[in-house]
């Protein structure tokens, strides 16, 4: 369902198998299982959603939940292969905490 390759010092790409094309809850709360090992303190995860056609409702509560965790540990979490209609969405959330992030690290 989801590999996870180390792609530098502090840096991993974690990849949706080919046949995903929808994202509901339960394949995302099997993906943020497998991802929370990794979200720790200063890495950079970056999620591969080539392939993928569309999430649920449910499963952005769940990438909304993984996006929240990453948040609290400091854990910066990218998207790359974002097809249409997710960005507006995706980068909504993930714009969010990126900026919490940056906020958090200049200590305002």
């Amino acid at each position: 369902m989801l590999t996870i390759k180390k792609t530098g010092e502090h840096q991993y790409l974690a990849t949706l198998e080919n046949e995903i094309e929808i994202l509901d809850r339960n394949t995302l709360y099997l993906v943020k299982k497998r991802l929370s090992s990794y979200v720790k303190p200063h890495r950079e995860i970056t999620l591969d959603f080539g392939g993928l056609k569309s999430i649920t409702n449910g499963g952005y509560k769940v990438l909304q939940e993984l996006l929240n965790k990453a948040y609290t540990k400091r854990c910066k979490l990218d998207f790359i292969n974002v097809e249409f209609p997710l960005p507006n969405k995706i980068l909504k959330m993930s714009d969010k905490t990126f900026k919490l992030q940056k906020k958090l690290a200049s200590g305002i």
